[in-house]
């Protein structure tokens, strides 16, 4: 039986227009790359979801990520894999408007008959780099 979401949301995200450039000594986007803020308002990408907000940058830590993150996103693989990537902005969570970005690469998350099904991704407030 695979693996389903605990009260999954309907999520509207933008996709990052602009060609990133990564520091590969520090792992995050130059400046250029990080104030770009070029968003496909044309099409958005709807998915679902289920939100997991951290309630202290504590909790963030102990599960691996810097204060930063505030948060994830945990989706099936097959409608995340491919399509949803760094730096794409959350403009909505069911009929909430939020201004959230995907701030690391999503991530394969629990393994069902020997392959992944769902991918976490991570999120935060701010657009700035992330360690990982």
């Amino acid at each position: 039986m695979r693996p389903s979401l605990i009260h999954p949301v309907q999520c509207k995200i933008l996709k990052h227009k602009s060609d990133i450039t990564y520091d590969e000594d520090f792992r995050e986007p130059t400046e250029e790359s990080k104030t770009a803020g070029l968003w496909d308002t044309d099409n958005p990408v709807i998915i679902e979801a289920q939100v997991h907000y951290f309630t202290t940058p504590t909790q963030a830590l102990m599960n691996g990520y810097q204060d930063n993150i505030t948060g994830y996103l945990l989706g099936h693989i097959e409608y995340i894999r491919d399509i949803i990537e760094r730096f794409d902005k959350i403009i909505q969570l069911n009929d909430e408007e939020v201004e959230l970005y995907i701030l690391l690469k999503p991530e394969p998350r629990t393994v069902y008959n020997g392959t992944f099904t769902l991918m976490r991704l991570p999120f935060g407030t701010e657009m700035k780099g992330t360690v990982r």
